[in-house]
Parts: structure tokens; sequence; C-alpha cells
């Protein structure tokens, strides 16, 4: 179902939630206080958003909800990779992360990897830069497939 209204909730900066129905996708962020979206739809254009999860780290991996996504592996701790359904045509594409859970976790970072096209690599890093599993973790990417 897409929500035409904002969640009810009061979030963290930068937070995310995915919410579709049919081939309407929306995803609604938290920038300083307010909640904003981007729209976007099967197909389209270079700049849709084109591969998307949310998922545990800790314990066992958990997706809780995912587009164009097949797999998720932890390969070390805070390493992953996310293996796409539709691969980009080339490595020149973009991603970005946001924690989705303050609990434990007040600042968790994303940096990458050499992209390949068809998967997303990911390092997780804590406050103080080391690798670590998030609780719950937001991952977004767009680019030419």
């Amino acid at each position: 179902m897409v929500q035409n209204t904002p969640p009810a909730w009061t979030a963290r900066n930068g937070e995310f939630v995915f919410f579709s129905s049919g081939t309407v996708k929306r995803l609604y962020f938290y920038n300083i206080s307010s909640w904003d979206y981007l729209q976007y739809n099967l197909g389209g254009t270079q700049t849709d958003i084109k591969a998307w999860i949310t998922f545990s780290g800790t314990g066992a991996l958990q997706i809780t909800d995912s587009y164009n996504v097949t797999a998720l592996t932890r390969t070390a701790t805070g390493n992953f990779e996310i293996t796409l359904d539709t691969d980009y045509l080339n490595g020149n594409f973009t991603k970005a992360g946001a924690n989705g859970d303050g609990v434990g976790q007040s600042t968790l970072i994303l940096s990458g990897k050499a992209n390949s096209s068809g998967s997303l690599d990911i390092i997780i890093d804590n406050d103080a830069g080391a690798d670590t599993d998030p609780n719950r973790f937001h991952v977004m990417s767009t680019g030419d497939q």
C-alpha cells in the first residue's frame, strides 16, 4: 500500500522507510524535522532507485524487505555482499545506506568496496571506525541497468 502521508512517527535524521503498491514505490526519508519522499517506478530512467534492502546483520542475517535483491551474504564482521537480481551495466553506479536502529549503535557509516555489476559490496563501521554488524540497516542504489 502506498502511503499518501508520511509515517506517523518522528525519526532520526537520515532514517528512511520503503512503501510500495504495484509498480508505484515510495522511499520516505526523514530530513531535519520532517518526512519527504522519492517516488519511483519499475523500469524508468537511470535516476530511479534500482535496488534496495532493509536487513538485520546481527546473529542470523535477516532481510526485512528488498527490491531487485536475490541474496545477502556476510563476508566478515561488518562486510556484506548484496547480490542483485538484475545486474548493472557496469561498475559505475551509486550506493547509499543509513542506520535504521539507534539502539546501541548511534552512528553507522557505509563505505563501499569496488563496485561490480552484479552486487553491492559494503562495509559498515561504528563511531570508532571498527567494522560492525548492524541491528538494522538500509541500503539503496541507482545506475544504468
